[in-house]
């Protein structure tokens, strides 16, 4: 069974509840807004809340696992995030997630560098 929440897919096996939200915490350098992890928290009806601190560890965690430096990034939280699979940066001054050009050209094949 495939399930969608705005752009995000999963597949799910046998019956599963409805997936109530979807928060993103965003890994960040901030000197220049790149974006170095995107960690996704889905709460389905009747599981547990969402755990901020909880997800911007694991977040952090998992960040370091793949080589990361820790002390040079900081982590943001974004509340229903439904556009996975695009290529963001933080706005430093409005701390916002913003979707860059380069996700419009890498949905074309021919466009890309």
């Amino acid at each position: 069974m495939h399930t969608e929440y705005g752009a995000i897919q999963f597949a799910a096996a046998g019956k599963v509840p409805t997936l109530q939200s979807v928060d993103a915490i965003v890994v960040y350098d901030p000197k220049d807004g790149r974006v170095r992890h995107i960690h996704q928290v889905l709460v389905f009806k009747g599981g547990k809340t969402f755990d901020r601190p909880a997800a911007e560890k694991e977040a952090l965690s998992q960040a370091e696992a793949l080589g990361h430096r820790m002390a040079s990034l900081r982590a943001l939280h974004v509340p229903d995030f439904h556009e996975s699979g695009a290529m963001y940066r933080v706005d430093l001054e409005t701390h916002t997630l913003i979707k860059t050009e380069a996700s419009a050209r890498a949905k074309q094949p021919s466009q890309r560098d």
